[in-house]
């Protein structure tokens, strides 16, 4: 029963009943249609089968042909045949197939061609495996002339069937025929041939798949065939398809490698040893190559997109293969393949896919660098517009390429750049920086290394100069790049050096070159100042707890010093003030400390000497870069090493000038190396081991550090103070104006006395002993202000001591008496009218006459054997030698000096108590006749005498110096004793002893030869 309301269709009517066809075929193959007829396989099978034969006429089997291919399309039709019946038809449709290209029937064999792909898509595997089988086997011998049809239906079906190269009976007699036939001179036969040889490739039914069944196939003479008979389709072929086909094919062996076998097999054999054949294989590989690269040319102009990229990817494969390109690489360049790329590239339109194909085969053919650079130099134009392309999109598969190009036109071509060229690549990359920096435009870190060294070349260029806008492309650019790399955006550290060496190139840029765009320049070089005292400072910095790598420090410390060294106007001060007022001298030892290397403590050094000759002046640094060799890393080294005694090592002593130029200069910018007593007992212990070491040449150290020294006193020493330091900072300069009284160190010593502070403080602690009355005996030397009192005694009896060394090389005293404006203040002496006319004042001047009387009974009393008074009489000698100097000697100096006065002295003397001034005193008596011949007679056996025993005492003043440089201060104990000992001369400096004695010994040896020539006057 019908349901209400049921409108479905009625079902359709059930098919007849299978029935034997006319011809008596099966029932079972006779198959329904849709339109309730019905097909007898039987018989289309028969009628396709016999298409060959002369006796069929065509247009039945056109018939047959054009009724299957309508029934395959028939649901009703098809799926009995597919469930029964899938390879009846595949045998006689091949047949068929056959049958037509025998005929020459093209139009039967393309309807054939088209119901057997057909046949194999509807039914399946059964069907194509089917006519797989048969049609490789019809193409695997005899000439394939007549089966263009036959070749496209292989192909077809090569290409839609699952394993099709499975089917092939007999690959290689199918492959080796195929090439063969590639000699046919038809396109379209060609172009099949083409396709089957390039899907057979696909499938690896090639030969180089199955070594194993080729048997005695020779394959380097295969593959050398093959490829000459596919680039010779490929030379002469306009039609596209068949250059699809011919660089499919090509392509596709490329990559497996069959041509690296050819071209190393021709390589390997030019080395031959056979002379005979060396020729002919060379002139072999030439014309092939030759063959390669006219074959290419037309396809590179092709019209077809698909045709150009696929030859420039072959291209690529070829030069990216195992074997010796070398060759290849000539070839190209000569037979002008470049030029041809370059204009694909110009005319590309910026096509991505011809971009990308373009740029990889250039950067290849740019392995030939000698000979490609010409062709580079010509092409350099058509790069420009990609460089800009290829900038704009982030991370571009051939950015890089596009700019290693420029790059190698950059080194090899830089002359063929012109100002406009040279000005859009600086401003093309520097956009590319500056999106990086914005975070607009990732960047690959061999992108930003190749956009660093362009710059750097433009910026080497020979007219770098004359580009106007580029001091602001390169301020822009070298920021951007600095911050980008110091401040990690990459994972990688190799773009840091990079990025330093174009701010180091851009400072170069600045500092050298012509006077063109001097304002730019300004800005350029401010900017860079301004990103070292920054960026790089503050990394720096943050070097020293991170531990970041060496390259970096030693490129950031070269960019200082060029500042330091060559910056323009008041900038390497300012910038050596920066430095060091932020710790530099701490960090520059933690650098040594983090990177204990030779380059770096020789970089390091290197800035800390300029910064020293900066904010001291007076070329202080250079101590330090002569001694950096030999100067540790370590700062308690350096305080190790300043305490040692150096008298007979050179190189210990340059390397101490050097510590007191970095500790003079540390102290104004309140560092410490060390702690500061260690620091001050280093001084101390310098000044006590090398006290005949002390010359002019450390005058300059010297002198700074006294002040320094000074200026500490003045800030923060009292009468009350108990610190040790303190206490140690006097012990030096009572140290240092010990040796000044040696002729040594005169200038610090100078400032020493002159300071008004420190006679101040002086005065207020003398006052205030004096003020405890009879309790300052109390007040001893184990007491705090005792120590304090006993040093400030010593620091005057110093001062008192080297007075008369101190200012009398400096100062002209009757000259500066004269032109004294205090004249009140020399009235207690007398000397108030010295100014007047010099018979007045020496007639008056009752103290010069109670001075040379006092010193004539001195000079004849028993006390002369005291060194004390020889010393003391120092001054009296050189006075008297003054006055009798006079242009009107005083007539009281001339009764003083009688000849009995004289004879008591040369009696009084002896070899022990003579000295330089005392000889001098004669020499000047003599020259004025107050000596007689029996004085000058003694007096030269005296000196005589005095000679030989100074001498003789060298030696031992040699061993005295070893032993006292033994005696080290280590506590204030110590340092008193060692003083006391100084004051007392328990502690004679043998460095000075020697300098007396050179002047005494020539003081005698001038006393000599005036008396000789007193007597041949005579």
């Amino acid at each position: 029963m019908e349901s209400d309301g049921d409108t479905s269709p009625p079902p359709p009517p059930a098919p007849a009943p299978p029935r034997a066809c006319g011809a008596g075929h099966r029932a079972s193959h006779s198959l329904p249609t849709s339109a309730g007829g019905r097909v007898c396989l039987s018989c289309a099978a028969a009628l396709l089968s016999s298409a060959g034969a002369a006796s069929t006429p065509s247009h039945h089997v056109a018939h047959a042909l054009a009724s299957l291919s309508l029934a395959l399309a028939d649901p009703a039709f098809l799926a009995p045949l597919r469930a029964a019946h899938p390879r009846l038809l595949a045998a006689p449709l091949a047949e068929a197939l056959v049958g037509a290209a025998a005929r020459r029937d093209a139009a039967l064999a393309s309807q054939a061609s088209d119901l057997a792909a057909d046949l194999a898509a509807a039914v399946g595997a059964p069907a194509a495996s089917e006519l797989v089988a048969r049609l490789a086997r019809v193409l695997s011998s005899g000439s394939l002339v007549k089966h263009l049809h036959t070749l496209h239906c292989l192909g077809v079906l090569l290409n839609t069937t699952k394993d099709a190269a499975a089917h092939v009976g007999d690959k290689l007699l199918l492959f080796l025929n195929l090439v063969n036939d590639l000699r046919l001179p038809s396109d379209e036969i060609r172009g099949e041939i083409l396709f089957v040889l390039y899907k057979l490739s696909v499938l690896n039914a090639t030969p180089w798949d199955n070594i194993c069944d080729n048997g005695d196939v020779d394959l380097l003479a295969t593959g050398r065939n093959l490829l000459e008979l596919s680039l010779e389709v490929l030379l002469k072929t306009q039609n596209d398809t068949v250059r699809l086909n011919c660089i499919a094919l090509l392509l596709t062996l490329a990559k497996k490698g069959p041509f690296d076998l050819v071209l190393l097999s021709n390589q390997s054999s030019i080395n031959c040893v056979e002379p005979e054949h060396m020729q002919n294989d060379y002139m072999s590989l030439n014309a092939s190559l030759i063959l390669f690269a006219e074959a290419v040319k037309g396809s590179l102009l092709s019209a077809n997109l698909e045709v150009q990229t696929g030859t420039l990817d072959l291209i690529f494969h070829f030069l990216s293969s195992d074997a010796n390109i070398c060759a290849l690489l000539q070839i190209l360049i000569d037979e002008n393949v470049a030029d041809y790329i370059f204009e694909v590239l110009r005319l590309s339109g910026n096509n991505d896919l011809l971009v990308i194909s373009s740029i990889q085969v250039l950067l290849l053919l740019a392995r030939s660098e000698e000979k490609f650079k010409e062709k580079l130099a010509i092409g350099f134009s058509t790069l420009l517009p990609v460089l800009h392309y290829v900038a704009e999109i982030p991370f571009h598969p051939v950015q890089s390429h596009v700019l290693q190009l420029v790059w190698i036109c950059m080194v090899n071509c830089s002359g063929i750049l012109s100002l406009p060229q040279e000005e859009q690549i600086a401003c093309t990359l520097t956009a590319i920086l500056r999106r990086n920096g914005n975070g607009e435009l990732g960047m690959s870190s061999e992108t930003f290394i190749l956009v660093c060294s362009i710059l750097i070349e433009i910026l080497k260029s020979p007219h770098a100069h004359d580009i106007e806008k580029l001091p602001s492309f390169i301020e822009e650019s070298s920021r951007y790049a600095i911050s980008s790399t110091l401040s990690h955006k990459y994972d990688s550290r190799i773009p840091i050096p990079h990025s330093l060496l174009l701010l180091k190139e851009a400072l170069l840029f600045c500092l050298e070159g012509s006077k063109h765009n001097i304002s730019s320049k300004k800005d350029l070089e401010d900017n860079i100042i301004e990103t070292c005292g920054t960026i790089l400072l503050h990394w720096l910095e943050s070097a020293v707890v991170d531990g970041n790598d060496e390259e970096t420090l030693a490129g950031i410390l070269q960019i200082f010093q060029l500042i330091l060294s060559r910056a323009t106007d008041k900038k390497p001060l300012k910038f050596a003030e920066l430095l060091a007022s932020s710790s530099w001298f701490s960090l520059s030892f933690g650098f040594m400390g983090l990177f204990p290397t030779d380059h770096v403590k020789s970089v390091v050094y290197l800035v800390t000497s300029s910064i020293v000759d900066r904010v001291l002046g007076c070329n202080y640094g250079e101590t330090i870069r002569d001694a950096h060799i030999y100067l540790p890393s370590d700062p308690t080294e350096l305080m190790y090493l300043l305490g040692q005694c150096s008298t007979e090592d050179f190189n210990l002593a340059s390397c101490q000038c050097a510590i007191l130029s970095i500790l003079y200069a540390c102290s104004f910018y309140n560092e410490r190396l060390a702690a500061d007593n260690q620091i001050l007992a280093s001084v101390e212990q310098y000044i006590l081991l090398n006290a005949s070491a002390l010359a002019f040449a450390q005058e300059d150290e010297w002198l700074p550090l006294t002040v320094k020294l000074l200026e500490f006193i003045n800030s923060g020493i009292d009468y009350t103070s108990s610190n040790q330091e303190h206490k140690i900072l006097i012990g030096i300069l009572c140290f240092v104006l010990h040796h000044s009284a040696n002729k040594v160190l005169i200038e610090p010593a100078k400032a020493i006395i002159l300071n008004s502070s420190l006679v101040s403080l002086t005065d207020v602690i003398v006052q205030k002993a004096c003020s405890k009355g009879p309790s300052l005996f109390q007040h001893n030397q184990d007491t705090a202000f005792g120590e304090l009192l006993s040093l400030v005694l010593l620091l005057v009896f110093f001062s008192l001591r080297s007075l008369h060394t101190i200012l009398e090389a400096s100062i002209d005293w009757q000259d500066f008496l004269q032109h004294s404006e205090d004249i009140q203040s020399f009235s207690i002496l007398g000397w108030e009218k010295f100014g007047s006319q010099e018979k007045v004042v020496t007639r008056e001047s009752k103290w010069f006459r109670l001075i040379m009387e006092e010193f004539a009974v001195a000079l004849t009393a028993p006390g002369l054997t005291s060194k004390t008074f020889t010393n003391q009489q120092k001054f009296a000698a050189n006075l008297a030698v003054s006055l009798l100097r006079l242009s009107q000697v005083p007539d009281w100096l001339t009764l003083l000096f009688d000849s009995h006065l004289i004879s008591d002295i040369v009696a009084n003397l002896s070899a022990r108590n003579v000295t330089a001034e005392i000889v001098n005193l004669f020499s000047e008596l003599m020259a004025r006749k107050y000596l007689t011949q029996e004085h000058i007679v003694a007096l030269h056996n005296l000196f005589q005498v005095c000679r030989r025993q100074v001498y003789e005492g060298s030696s031992k003043a040699q061993m005295f110096e070893q032993s006292s440089a033994k005696k080290v201060a280590r506590s204030t104990d110590d340092m008193l004793a060692l003083l006391f000992g100084l004051m007392l001369n328990q502690n004679t400096d043998s460095g000075a002893v020697q300098s007396e004695q050179q002047m005494l010994l020539r003081a005698i040896d001038l006393f000599f030869q005036e008396s000789s020539g007193r007597e041949r006057r005579c």
